[in-house]
């Protein structure tokens, strides 16, 4: 290719890549003298725009401002007109309130100079107080003044009697007279006169009046105030800002006037009228309530003001035009106005808008100067274009040869470049993409499917910004209709001296790795509704387990304290009872992992007695380990601070795994619990002489539902014990470390970050022990029993309950479900509701609101096999006051109800041995080692038998043991027959 021909190639791909190139080409090729023509030509078009652009603009303006400013003045015209109106019916309420004073009947009564007296010092007050009034008569039946006070320089005063006047031939006397009771008079607003010559300065005035009657309702006088208006005209002119305000009487003569020389016309020129300068606004104004009208080169708004609309005023005065009215307010009436100048387009040549005109010529000649050097600055960068275009080929060039699609975009998403791994992936060609828009040719659905706005698309944006926009899951379409998932970069280019011209947007196919994390996303799923169908069984087991397990646990507790039974039948019970507790330990233990797997687990950290805690764990596994021969020792507890914060549950439930496995898996030797207290961290470490755990099992230790250790002990267990304690203990911020030797036996060393606290009072300490109450006192000082009811759909679950609490001194009601608890609650009004949840026909939970909206303040509790935290979130929201699971621990049930009634449980020790100091020595040898061996086997059976024998020589002491022994003080039993040998 010759250079020629290489030099007209050029031109013609850089129009393609920038359109503008062509446009300032032509320019620069036109003739310097047509050049100045057409520029001439334009600049004149120029201006005719600007000119009706600032015209239109100026007109729109003034002809709001003017709409504005009347929309305005007619709000203060409605506004004038109501403060007239609220002027005058309180001027017609205080003549209202004065006949009505107690002063007057008295005065009418009984006149005399102490009456007198004090109605002239109380309407002295008045006038003195409201400062709105020039005089206030009282004339009698016949016409004369009995009474005036005068405004005289300023300040009311008392009119001598002998300057009293008579007043039969004032307008007001004649009109009052055929006025009924509590109708007014009132007169023209006109000006105070002197013997019929109007006073200097003008006192425009009000007069009222009222007759006046006595107890027995005889007409004795009138009471006439005269109201100066002077103020009211002031206020109703304040609410326009010039001089605006225009108020007519009825016959459109000014009572108020911007030209003062106007007001009171028919007082002295009965030619000088609005009326008559302005007839046929008048016409227009004299009929309608309100409205607009032009007189002049004036607008004027105005607004007919009824002072008189209440309908209190039983008679006007007579117009000067027409006879007197009774009953005729509309009558009485005035207009007010306020006047405002009269729109005109010609408003638009005045000084007003002098600067607005200012400003046209001053952008036209910016204007005339911005054109030439704009087209001037087309020829001049013309050149520079095309370099430019030479350049850009250049780089067209090498992006060819990249592995990832590249586009160019300008501001309006039109391509202008395309590279051939672009076209290769969206399967267009290079032709058939350029000068097309990116957005609606391939990327108008988002990743849903839905619809992509150009205006919302994230691409678009960087066009018009200098932004980076990334996104690894883009959607791009090919030509054949099928989408590509692609990884996107889109980011702007900008020029120093254009700002933002455009994109460059680079991509690449990412649809196999879209694929792969589907998958991954398709498995986690799948994981997800496996983790949840299991905490849905476990939650459905859990409440099928709960419900005999509460029968089982019930009745074998119940036969366990009858005395009649046998040594094998109490062993049977025994066996019942500890299985039954063991099933409800392990789906507790399950319930727990199930929670803290899914995130669920909440703590209840409160502050306990830790010494009290330890102990009470400890005592439940002294027995046991003596019962095989092992030596249980608890060390360091009195080094703990006494009362520390800690979650009291989940601390316990550890202690209790680690003690039952150092006890299960120890044949002979000894357990030792120690407590310590570091730097704010509880230390509590067992050991034993057991079995042991091989190195190799360590690892499988704290796995859920495995077994380390000797095969006989594997299924003895269910392996959730220790797994659960480590998951608890970390959960509350501590460690659970374990070391263990083969036949040397296990160290578990348990860590737990727990603060110093003050211990709390006795009702809030813990519940254990409370099921050895044997009834309560009442500390509301009332004596009746309290009544409970009790709703459950199983009878086993309600006679579990009744026998429970009717020995303990409650009376106990019961109900299948939830309509029948309403019936009872209604007739038989219980103290306090035990709700079973789960019931046909009405729920627990249902029932319980609508109890709650019978009686409020009733405590509720609800007694449920669920045992989850969100079932007891349930229980709150329904209004209950507090949530006991099944089986039911008679301690928690005794617990919560000393929190719910005003009581407090006796024991057996409270019958006169507590407090005492439990003293042995009295025993015999032969009685002392009968009670141990019983002590040591643990038999209910032979301890009774041995209690018995007891009581037969030592009543008082047998009292003192049988406390203890009901609460399994066994080992502190055992502590004092070692000491006495």
């Amino acid at each position: 290719m010759s250079s020629q021909q290489r030099s007209r190639k050029q031109p013609d791909m850089a129009k393609g890549v920038f359109p503008e190139v062509l446009s300032a080409e032509r320019w620069y090729e036109l003739p310097s003298s047509k050049r100045r023509l057409l520029y001439a030509g334009l600049f004149g078009l120029s201006c005719l725009l600007v000119f009706a652009i600032t015209l239109v603009t100026l007109h729109i303006q003034a002809r709001q401002a003017w709409e504005q400013q009347t929309m305005s003045q007619e709000s203060n015209l409605r506004l004038a007109s109501q403060m007239i109106v609220v002027r005058i019916q309180a001027a017609i309420e205080d003549l209202h309130v004065i006949t009505q004073t107690p002063l007057i009947n008295e005065f009418i009564a009984h006149e005399s100079d102490e009456s007198y007296r004090r109605l002239a010092e109380n309407l002295l007050n008045f006038v003195t107080h409201k400062g709105i009034y020039n005089r206030v008569r009282f004339v009698d039946e016949r016409g004369r003044e009995r009474l005036r006070i005068d405004l005289s320089g300023g300040r009311p005063r008392v009119v001598e009697r002998e300057q009293l006047l008579d007043q039969t031939r004032e307008e007001y006397f004649h009109n009052t007279q055929t006025l009924h009771p509590d109708e007014v008079y009132v007169s023209h607003l006109d000006l105070e006169t002197d013997q019929g010559v109007v006073t200097n300065p003008f006192t425009p005035l009000m007069s009222m009046a009222m007759a006046v009657y006595n107890r027995e309702g005889e007409r004795r006088g009138i009471l006439v105030l005269e109201y100066l208006a002077q103020r009211m005209l002031d206020d109703f002119a304040a609410h326009f800002a010039g001089e605006r305000a225009v108020l007519l009487n009825p016959e459109g003569y000014w009572l108020l006037s911007p030209e003062p020389e106007l007001a009171w016309g028919f007082r002295f020129d009965q030619q000088v009228s609005f009326a008559r300068r302005h007839p046929e606004a008048w016409a227009t104004i004299h009929q309608a309530d309100h409205g607009q009208v032009v007189a002049g080169q004036s607008l004027y708004l105005f607004n007919t003001i009824y002072p008189l609309a209440s309908g209190q005023v039983g008679a006007i005065p007579d117009t000067h035009d027409a006879p007197h009215h009774h009953h005729a307010w509309q009558e009485f009436h005035w207009k007010g106005m306020v006047r405002l100048p009269a729109y005109s387009l010609t408003n638009l040549f005045d000084g007003t808008y002098r600067l607005e005109w200012g400003i046209m010529l001053v952008s036209l000649m910016i204007l005339a100067y911005l054109e030439w050097q704009l087209l001037e600055t087309l020829c001049a960068r013309y050149r520079d274009k095309r370099e430019l275009a030479e350049q850009v080929q250049r780089l067209h060039e090498i992006t060819d040869t990249l592995a990832e699609g590249v586009y160019v975009v300008n501001t309006q998403g039109i391509i202008e470049y395309v590279n051939h791994e672009a076209c290769r992936l969206l399967g267009y060609s290079r032709a058939h993409l350029l000068g097309k828009s990116a957005h609606r040719l391939f990327h108008h659905h988002r990743m849903d499917g839905s619809h992509l706005d150009e205006l919302e698309c994230p691409i678009m944006r960087t066009t018009r910004n200098s932004d980076i926009y990334i996104n690894e899951e883009e959607l791009f379409w090919r030509q054949d209709g099928s989408a590509l998932p692609v990884s996107v970069r889109s980011t702007g280019v900008v020029r120093r001296s254009e700002g933002v011209v455009g994109a460059v947007v680079a991509f690449r196919d990412v649809s196999v790795m879209q694929e792969s994390a589907r998958e991954l996303t398709e498995a986690r799923k799948r994981a997800d509704a496996a983790n949840q169908a299991k905490s849905n069984f476990l939650a459905n087991m859990s409440y099928e387990l709960r419900t005999p397990l509460n029968a089982v646990l019930g009745y074998s507790r119940m036969l366990l304290k009858e005395s009649n039974l046998n040594h094998d039948q109490h062993s049977a019970l025994n066996a019942v009872q500890h299985a039954g507790e063991y099933l409800l330990q392990l789906i507790n233990d399950v319930l727990d992992l199930s929670r803290i797997e899914a995130g669920r687990m909440e703590l209840v950290v409160a502050a306990h007695d830790v010494h009290e805690l330890i102990a009470q764990v400890a005592e439940q596994y002294i027995f046991r380990a003596r019962q095989k021969g092992l030596q249980f020792h608890l060390r360091g507890i009195e080094s703990l601070p006494r009362c520390l914060e800690l979650d009291e549950q989940r601390l316990r439930q550890v202690l209790q795994h680690l003690l039952s496995n150092a006890v299960k898996f120890t044949p002979r030797g000894e357990v030792t619990l120690e407590a310590g207290y570091r730097d704010g961290t509880l230390q509590l470490v067992t050991r034993d002489t057991g079995i042991g755990i091989d190195d190799t099992q360590l690892p499988h230790l704290f796995i859920p539902y495995g077994h380390a250790g000797d095969a006989k002990y594997k299924r003895d267990g269910s392996g959730l014990g220790l797994a659960l304690s480590r998951l608890l203990i970390e959960r509350m911020g501590g460690q659970l470390k374990v070391e263990s030797r083969v036949d040397e036996g296990s160290r578990f060393e348990l860590s737990l970050p727990a603060p110093q606290s003050s211990c709390p009072s006795s009702r809030e300490r813990s519940s254990l022990g409370l099921e050895w109450a044997v009834g309560y006192n009442r500390t509301d000082h009332q004596e009746s029993p309290f009544r409970i009811l009790v709703v459950d759909d199983q009878p086993d679950n309600r006679a579990i309950l009744s026998c429970l609490l009717e020995p303990l001194g409650f009376l106990i009601d019961q109900a299948e479900d939830g309509p029948a608890a309403l019936e009872h609650t209604i007739y038989s009004a219980p103290d306090l509701v035990l709700m079973d949840l789960v019931m046909p026909q009405m729920d627990g939970l249902t029932a319980s609101r609508k109890l709650h909206e019978l009686r409020p303040h009733l405590p509720i509790i609800a007694v449920s096999a669920r045992a989850f935290d969100d079932d007891r979130e349930q229980c709150r929201s329904a209004g209950c006051a507090g949530h006991i699971s099944k089986p039911v621990e008679p301690s928690q049930l005794l617990a919560l109800l000393e929190q719910q009634l005003p009581l407090s449980w006796r024991f057996s020790h409270d019958e006169g041995t507590e407090g005492q100091p439990l003293d042995l020595t009295p025993l015999t040898l032969p009685l002392r080692e009968e009670l141990r061996a019983a002590l040591m086997h643990g038999n209910p059976t032979r301890l009774n038998q041995a209690l018995e024998h007891i009581e037969q020589e030592q009543p008082k002491l047998a009292l003192q043991l049988r406390n203890r022994v009901e609460r399994y003080a066994f080992q502190s039993l055992l502590d004092h027959l070692d000491r006495l040998d």
